[in-house]
């Protein structure tokens, strides 16, 4: 399916910002790097989508993060919101992709922007502590999706694993590492959301994550 050169979507960059938030957390890398790579990709084949208006929105959702003391839940809630944004238009209403009747994937008039999306992940996550969400799929990504070819290459085009690998193992290696998997993981994720938050100069780092 290919995007027409209009403004991005609204859903789209819900998504774009969850997945660059994801990535900033899990990889430990600076906020612009996985912000960059959509920023650019977008605009290939949207109007203009800024980079620094990427980075703010992105901020915008880790402050929120912060301030709900998500922690270590962060991945999953991203994950979820952005599955649900893809591919429902509504609670009740599943995105079509394809044929005539598929979903509109350029919009005529600019409506997205970083507000938009943390009003819509503000629902969302209140939403999920009702546990009435809509719940994503395990291991789903805009990089495993394949309804949106254009934006899934975009997505994948990612240098960030190698550095999560060795974040992985300076965890594993620790002498106070929990016995099972997913534990670890969990605490990758939790210390480098720590550890990135450093990076992101316009975020109050003090407030604490517990």
């Amino acid at each position: 399916m290919v995007f027409s050169k209009k403004y991005c979507p609204v859903w789209v960059y819900d998504c774009v910002v969850a997945q660059s938030v994801s990535d900033f957390i899990l990889y430990g890398v600076d906020m612009a790097q996985p912000c960059r790579k959509f920023a650019g990709g977008l605009t290939e084949i949207f109007e203009e989508v800024s980079l620094e208006e990427l980075v703010r929105a992105s901020e915008l959702v880790v402050q929120f993060l912060i301030e709900e003391k998500i922690n270590e839940d962060s991945i999953d809630l991203l994950s979820n919101f952005s599955y649900y944004r893809f591919h429902y238009a509504s609670k009740k209403t599943r995105r079509k992709f394809g044929g005539i009747f598929g979903s509109k994937l350029s919009d005529g008039v600019r409506e997205y922007s970083g507000n938009e999306t943390l009003k819509n992940l503000r629902a969302y996550y209140y939403e999920t502590r009702s546990e009435v969400a809509v719940v994503g799929s395990p291991g789903w990504s805009l990089a495993t999706q394949t309804e949106l070819p254009d934006l899934q290459e975009i997505a994948r085009n990612s240098s960030f694993q190698s550095q999560s690998d060795d974040l992985l193992g300076e965890i594993v290696s620790s002498p106070i590492t929990p016995p099972t998997r997913s534990r670890i993981r969990q605490q990758q994720q939790f210390w480098v959301f720590e550890h990135s938050l450093k990076q992101c100069p316009s975020i109050n780092c003090d407030k604490k994550l517990s």
